[in-house]
C-alpha cells in the first residue's frame, strides 16, 4: 500500500501502468472477453467485463500511489459556487455536543475526534422549478444520500463521479420527490500518513448533516430517506443504528433506509473454500479496500481486533459478540446488492440479523444477478442499474 507515494517512484510506476495497460493488459482483456465462454460471467456484456478490470487496476493502482479516486473529500476545496443552477453548496454545523452519547461518545474521546462544521450539496433536478437548497416544503420529501468510496476517497460534490450522474438519473424518476441533498464527511487516513478522523469522526458529520435536515433545512423526520452506497452504506447504517440506540433529541428517525451494496464488514470473517470472498474475487472489483489501509484507518485507536468484534465497524461480522437487538428500532429498509460480489456472504448474515430485530414486512432485500460491487451508483451497469432505481422509487413512495 502506497509503496509508490514518493518521486520518483510514483511517476515511474504511474508510467509503467499506463504503458503496460494500454498495450498489454487492455488489449488481452478486450480479446478474453470477445468470447463470451472466457468471460469472468458468460452473462456479461463485453463493456461490463472490461470495466470491471479497470475498475479493479485502477482503484489498486490509486492505493498504490496515493492520489485519491476523483475528488477528495477537503472542505478547503468544496465548490462553493457550483457552476449550475441545479446544484447548491452548503455548509452545516457541527452536531451539538450533548447528542453525543454512550460508547460513540467514548470513541470519540479515545480517537481523539469531535464534531466539527461540515460541507454538503443540494440537488434537483435539471431544468425543475425552485432553488436546490430553498426551505422545505409542505410535507415535501427528500433523499439523504452518503457517498462511497471507502472512508478514504471521492467526495459529496455531485458532478464528475457515479453519485453524480445517480442522483440525476434517480430524481428523473421520480415525481413526489424533487430534491437530494449530498451529505459530506470527513475521510480518514492512517500510516503511513498522519492519521485523522478515524471513527466516529463520519458519523459525527452525518448527525450534523441530518440535524441541518430537521432543523434548518425544516424537513419532517418521516419525510426524510437516508441512503448511501458502498462506505456510505455503511455510514447510514450507523446513523440510524445511533439514533435507534440513543434517541438523541431532535433527531428522531427517519421514514426510510436505503442500503446500496453497504460494507457490513471490513474484517472479512466469511471466508473459507466457498466463501463469497474468494468465489467471487474475479467477478468484483474492490478487494484493494480490504488490503488493511482503510481498516486502520477507520479504528484508529481502537484495537485491530474491534474490526471484527464491533458492530460500528462491521455489523455483520460472524465474531460479534452479541447480535440480537443490534439493529432494532430500524425503519423500513431497503437493501439491494449484486450476487457477484465479494461480500454477499456478508450481506446474507447483515439481512436475516436485520429480519430478526424489526420484522421481515419491514425489509426488502434483493440479490440482483451477476451484478457486481455498487452497481446502481456505475452507468455502465445496465439495465439492472435502471431497473433497481425503478424499484427504489416505487418501494419509497416517491412516484
Amino acid at each position: 500500500m502506497f509503496g509508490f507515494r514518493n518521486q520518483p517512484l510514483r511517476a515511474v510506476y504511474f508510467t509503467y501502468v499506463v504503458v503496460t495497460g494500454i498495450f498489454l493488459r487492455l488489449p488481452y482483456c478486450f480479446l478474453r472477453a470477445s468470447i463470451p465462454s472466457l468471460r469472468t460471467r458468460p452473462s456479461w456484456t463485453l463493456k461490463r467485463e472490461i470495466m470491471t478490470d479497470v475498475m479493479r487496476n485502477l482503484i489498486a493502482t490509486l492505493l498504490m500511489i496515493r492520489i485519491r479516486p476523483l475528488r477528495a473529500e477537503d472542505p478547503k476545496r468544496f465548490v462553493t459556487n457550483p457552476p449550475t443552477e441545479h446544484i447548491a453548496y452548503t455548509r452545516y454545523e457541527p452536531i451539538p455536543e450533548n447528542l453525543i452519547l454512550g460508547e460513540v461518545k467514548g470513541l470519540g474521546d479515545l480517537n481523539r475526534v469531535r464534531p466539527e462544521p461540515f460541507c454538503g450539496y443540494w440537488i434537483k433536478l435539471k431544468g425543475a422549478a425552485g432553488k436546490p437548497d430553498e426551505k422545505a416544503g409542505p410535507d415535501e420529501k427528500v433523499l439523504m444520500h452518503l457517498h462511497g468510496g471507502g472512508y478514504i476517497a471521492t467526495s459529496s460534490y455531485p458532478e464528475g463521479d457515479g453519485c453524480g450522474n445517480f442522483y440525476h438519473d434517480l430524481l428523473s424518476q421520480c415525481t413526489s420527490m424533487r430534491r437530494i441533498f449530498s451529505c459530506g464527511y470527513r475521510l480518514s487516513t492512517s500510516a503511513p500518513f498522519p492519521a485523522t478522523n478515524a471513527f466516529p469522526a463520519a458519523l459525527f458529520d452525518a448527525l450534523a448533516g441530518y440535524y441541518h435536515l430537521l432543523h434548518v433545512a425544516g424537513f419532517r423526520a418521516e419525510n426524510v430517506s437516508i441512503s448511501g452506497d458502498s462506505a456510505g452504506g455503511h455510514l447510514a447504517l450507523a446513523l440510524t443504528r445511533y439514533i435507534a440506540l440513543y434517541r438523541p433529541a431532535g433527531l428522531p428517525m427517519p421514514g426510510r433506509l436505503v442500503l446500496l451494496s453497504p460494507t457490513v464488514e471490513w474484517e472479512i470473517t466469511h471466508d473459507g473454500p466457498h466463501a463469497s470472498f474468494g468465489r467471487n474475487l474475479s467477478s468484483d472489483y474492490c478487494t484493494p479496500f480490504f488490503w488493511g489501509y482503510v481498516k486502520r484507518s477507520l479504528l484508529g485507536n481502537m484495537p485491530d481486533e474491534a474490526a471484527a468484534t464491533s458492530p460500528w465497524i462491521s455489523p455483520g461480522s460472524l465474531r460479534l459478540r452479541e447480535t440480537q437487538g443490534l439493529f432494532k428500532g430500524l425503519p423500513k429498509t431497503y437493501v439491494t446488492v449484486g450476487d457477484a460480489e465479494i461480500l454477499l456472504d456478508a450481506y446474507r448474515t447483515f439481512r436475516d440479523r436485520l429480519v430478526a430485530d424489526i420484522g421481515e414486512e419491514n425489509v426488502t432485500y434483493v440479490e440482483v444477478m451477476d451484478a457486481t460491487h455498487d452497481f446502481v451508483t456505475q452507468d455502465w451497469h445496465e439495465p439492472e442499474r435502471t431497473n433497481s432505481m425503478k424499484e427504489i422509487v416505487a418501494w419509497a413512495g416517491w412516484l
